[in-house]
């Protein structure tokens, strides 16, 4: 999987770079990006994956029940307030957020790309109503890693990716660039749709303080950029 990620990248960079000199420097470049895209491959998966994450979150969700009495109080900030009654209490709201993911749960073992980001929207709602900004980041990212994953299967990127990689200069490979390129614009509005919901996660991540997610979030940032120069 790592080679074929690399050779992927390879392929972007040979015909998506622009004059002849600045290619080496171009090459050099998105190679070190993808390098530091596989050595957090393994931290994004314990994330990501559906057993992991949730163990992850029920550890929060429980350290919060415990401390449910001190945050207590009326909710007033407007900033992140989704379109849920207000008059929820904390407990409610936890109860809704985790309703939420138990859906996501749902959603992803029966492949339903739509359900899985509208879980995923209302788990934010109620993560930031419960002024929860680290919580909101992830799901905010976890909905840009599942539209990842949806663009690069209607795709077929990696088989895409690797059989241009293979091919002999000529003809044949011109029209298997141009056919994959008109392929990935009409597939790009799931990309484009997830960064807005990943450009808010840089948003609420940068003032969190969390290498880890702020590393992970710009990994998917910076996978949606290099398919929009590759199509560009």
């Amino acid at each position: 999987m790592k080679k074929i990620l690399i050779i992927s990248m390879i392929v972007l960079v040979i015909f998506g770079c622009g004059k002849k000199g600045k290619k080496s420097n171009s090459f050099n470049k998105i190679l070190k990006m993808e390098e530091e895209r596989l050595k957090e491959e393994k931290k994004k998966e314990e994330v990501i994956e559906p057993k992991k994450e949730i163990v992850q979150e029920e550890k929060v969700i429980e350290e919060e029940t415990i401390k449910e009495e001190i945050i207590k109080k009326e909710i007033s900030s407007k900033k992140y307030a989704p379109k849920v009654k207000s008059e929820l209490s904390v407990a409610e709201m936890w109860s809704g957020y985790k309703e939420s993911k138990a859906n996501l749960e749902i959603a992803k073992k029966q492949d339903d790309f739509e359900q899985i980001i509208s879980s995923l929207i209302n788990a934010t709602k109620y993560a930031k109503l419960l002024k929860r900004e680290d919580i909101a980041a992830w799901q905010l990212n976890n909905i840009g890693f599942y539209s990842i994953e949806e663009f690069k299967k209607r795709t077929n990127y990696f088989d895409r990716m690797n059989r241009m990689n293979t091919m002999a200069s000529g003809e044949d490979k011109k029209l298997y660039l141009k056919s994959t390129k008109d392929i990935i614009q009409i597939e790009f509005s799931i990309l484009k749709d997830a960064k807005k919901f990943l450009n808010e996660a840089k948003e609420i991540d940068k003032n969190l303080n969390d290498q880890n997610r702020t590393k992970i979030i710009g990994n998917n940032l910076d996978f949606i950029n290099e398919i929009q120069r590759f199509i560009d």
